[in-house]
């Protein structure tokens, strides 16, 4: 699914027009962000999380040259789903 099917889905479901809807996700979109930056796990419950995570700097090889090399340390956004929301789909393929 695409941001206009979603656009789209969550009209349909809610009433509220397309541009209604866009404004609501691009403000979910930016709370979300400034909570992350500030170091705050993102949680809706039933669902899962979001939380800020720092990799660790590493080494790599080329498989081609066997040159390494060095991936600096990064900070990514990390997910991960809620009890609820595994189960829910465990039962999807029973």
């Amino acid at each position: 699914m695409n941001y206009k099917g979603l656009q789209t889905r969550i009209s349909a479901k809610t009433g509220l027009s397309n541009e209604e809807v866009d404004v609501l996700v691009q403000s979910l979109e930016r709370v979300m962000l400034e909570e992350l930056k500030a170091g705050r796990v993102v949680n809706f419950q039933g669902f899962g999380s979001f939380e800020l995570k720092q990799r660790k700097e590493r080494q790599t090889v080329n498989p081609i040259t066997q040159k390494r090399s060095i991936v600096p340390a990064k900070k990514v956004i990390a997910f991960k789903v809620s009890g609820t929301y595994k189960e829910s789909i465990k039962e999807l393929s029973k």
